[in-house]
């Protein structure tokens, strides 16, 4: 169903500009390809570590899904997806 589908994204990613869309996009799809690990997601996007944490925690706090957390990551994923395809 397109309506649930544009609910779901609209929900999720309300709070989250176009400019961030990308950036957490992109370190979502490197966070997932590297298990979580935060320091080897961090060494793939040239940013110290301290540096994801901080954006990993604006999404949180954004979207009030946790990344760090498996089920809201799934959440944040499907719906960053989702998204993408447009």
């Amino acid at each position: 169903n397109k309506n649930a589908i544009e609910k779901f994204k609209n929900k999720i990613l309300e709070n989250i500009s176009d400019k961030d869309f990308e950036e957490f996009s992109n370190i979502l799809s490197i966070y997932e390809e590297e298990n979580a690990s935060i320091i080897h997601t961090a060494d793939r996007l040239f940013m110290h570590k301290n540096t994801l944490q901080y954006k990993l925690n604006k999404l949180k706090r954004l979207s009030s899904y946790d990344p760090r957390n498996l089920k809201d990551f799934t959440i944040l994923s499907l719906a960053f997806k989702l998204k993408s395809l447009e």
